[in-house]
């Protein structure tokens, strides 16, 4: 169970690895000004990513394995979750973390605040649900809520998540 944890972690860094590489802040105009965002409220402290050129959704399909990937970040700061299915994703609630048949199914969510310390969710503890409400050949919108943790670190209660995010495939 543990190596299953790490290759989590290590997906994590990769994923913040090449979101932080890339040039972008954070709109300091708020929610609701910007046509694409990623936002929640992080133990009540509110998290907001609306700069459009950071934030993204793509998919990806391996066999019978489809995952959707969806990422919003800022010059010090990144998010993002991801769903998984042994079928197309589509418009529905994805949760827990786990192996069904073949594929991986459910959600997972990272987040890395500005001192880099990278939380994680996805060992049943600290599950995310992402309920995704609108899937077009442009976008995805919907919701979320996790419960994230880090070593040594109090975990984090992530509410009120919500996304509105480009398609880039």
């Amino acid at each position: 169970m543990r190596t299953g944890r790490n290759a989590i972690g290590a997906g994590f860094l990769l994923v913040s690895g090449l979101v932080l590489t890339a040039c972008g802040g954070s709109d300091p105009s708020g929610p609701g000004n910007s046509t694409y965002y990623l936002r929640f409220s992080v133990n009540g402290a509110q998290v907001s990513y609306t700069l459009q050129t950071s934030l993204q959704a793509s998919f990806a399909q391996a066999g019978t394995q489809y995952n959707g990937v969806f990422v919003g970040f800022d010059a010090t700061t990144n998010a993002n979750l991801q769903v998984f299915s042994g079928s197309p994703i589509t418009t529905t609630t994805y949760s827990g973390y786990g192996v069904v048949g073949m594929a991986v199914v459910g959600a997972i969510m990272g987040y890395q605040d500005a001192t880099g310390t990278l939380y994680v969710s996805g060992n049943g503890a600290t599950d995310a649900v992402v309920t995704i409400t609108q899937l077009t050949g442009e976008s995805v919108r919907g919701t979320f809520t996790a419960r994230l943790e880090a070593p040594g670190n109090p975990d984090l209660v992530v509410t009120n998540g919500e996304f509105s995010v480009p398609r880039f495939n």
